[in-house]
């Protein structure tokens, strides 16, 4: 098949390039920059766009008139600037759903929202069937996506919807934080409750084989999907876990109260607005690290696509420590 992956540079769309790639598919890999589609070795026609902006995706013309599938999985996860994500993920993906409705009467359309979207778990986790209520701008963006999407695209398309929790796996700079933290010796822990916070996690490894399996499966016609190893984690587990990939002996967890994070957040804030510092602790990152649970049930995807994870939390720790070493982030 001839497929399009927009954010190929990203975390996601790298990885999920080249699984693509070696199964034997024409990959069409968007991205913004070139320099860095090449450092990060990206498998695929390099596209280069901008989703960023208001104007018409004029690289949509580049690509095969045969297109059979898109994967968007570009858009934005952290930022100071509240219109950012819905001027990138929400407005970003109705122009390109615009743009590539003109050229394509008929298309299954991916689109890689988030756990985000659904928003946190109250007593059980959430499933398809829960009502959402995101709490930060990045899960309202991409609910809203989610809906632009449902409402703009033609009838014709199939439409995918995959929402991820925490993705684990080499090359993400997000977990990288906690594993630096670990190393360091000290785990901070948001909110001096003593409940224990439980979260949903997957592997960066069984997400893309998720994906590979919606696109070789007869798509169904609009459909959404939680994807997540089946056994929730606790952040004790997290932390604990690379302390023993790392052999480490010694690790403290400090818990910090919330009002405190989100008095740091705010400064980090100003930070950013007076030296265009940029860091990953934001006011709209605050808003999720409050909640006491973060889990979603995979099941409806594990029972139509027979699909089960392959990654538990001891392997994907492993895997991704190796990565950090061999890439010197860690």
């Amino acid at each position: 098949m001839k497929i399009l992956v927009t954010g190929s540079t990203g975390f996601l769309g790298s990885h999920l390039c080249e699984l693509l790639k070696q199964s034997g598919h024409e990959v069409y890999a968007q991205a913004r920059n070139k320099k860095k589609f090449q450092m990060f070795k990206v498998q695929g026609h390099f596209i280069q766009g901008d989703l960023e902006t208001e104007q018409a995706n004029h690289w949509v013309s580049k690509l095969p008139e045969d297109l059979d599938v898109v994967v968007h999985a570009a858009g934005i996860v952290h930022s100071f600037k509240e219109g950012s994500f819905y001027k990138i993920n929400t407005e970003g993906t109705k122009q390109l759903i615009e743009d590539l409705k003109i050229k394509y009467p008929k298309l299954h359309f991916i689109f890689l929202s988030s756990l985000s979207a659904a928003g946190p778990s109250l007593k059980n986790p959430v499933d398809e069937k829960t009502t959402e209520e995101p709490v930060s701008h990045y899960g309202r963006s991409k609910l809203l996506a989610e809906k632009t999407i449902l409402n703009e695209a033609p009838k014709e398309w199939s439409l995918s919807i995959v929402r991820p929790p925490m993705i684990i796996g080499p090359r993400d700079e997000g977990v990288l934080d906690i594993f630096k933290m670990v190393k360091g010796g000290i785990a901070l822990k948001a909110g001096m409750t003593i409940k224990t916070k439980m979260y949903s996690f997957i592997c960066i490894f069984d997400v893309t084989k998720f994906i590979l399996k919606l696109i070789q499966k007869e798509a169904q016609h609009r459909e959404t999907y939680f994807i997540s190893h089946s056994k929730l984690i606790s952040f004790e587990d997290l932390v604990h876990g690379i302390k023993e990939a790392r052999k480490q002996k010694l690790l403290w967890t400090l818990p910090i109260p919330l009002l405190l994070l989100k008095s740091l957040a705010r400064l980090l804030k100003v930070g950013h607005q007076l030296f265009s510092l940029n860091f990953r602790l934001t006011p709209d990152k605050v808003s999720e690290l409050i909640p006491p649970q973060w889990t979603c049930s995979p099941q409806k995807a594990f029972r139509e696509f027979e699909f089960d994870v392959d990654w538990d939390l001891k392997k994907t720790i492993e895997v991704t420590l190796d990565d950090y070493k061999q890439r010197n982030w860690l």
